[in-house]
């Protein structure tokens, strides 16, 4: 898929799916959302946790049971939880 092809699936214009992709722009949830439905992947997917795969280069079971509660989640719970996250992040 082209990000040509993304952008005008997801509803994101196109400059801002090649930012994404460039690492100079970090969607929302609800953009990773639309990203992943477009895609036609769970949200989960869309995110590499370096260091949290196992020993079979698999990943973990804490990964898995996390990616499945996101799945889960609403709008404004993940929300929440990125807050959560970002503040753990900088009190590290």
């Amino acid at each position: 898929m082209t990000q040509f092809e993304l952008a005008e699936q997801a509803g994101i214009g196109i400059s801002y799916i090649s930012k994404i992709e460039q690492g100079n722009r970090f969607p929302s949830i609800k953009t990773s959302l639309l990203i992943s439905k477009a895609l036609k992947v769970e949200l989960s997917e869309l995110f590499h946790f370096k260091g949290k795969l196992s020993e079979k280069n698999q990943p973990s079971k804490e990964y898995l049971e996390l990616s499945a509660i996101l799945d889960h989640l609403s709008n404004d719970e993940l929300k929440l939880l990125l807050d959560l996250a970002r503040r753990l992040q900088n009190k590290f």
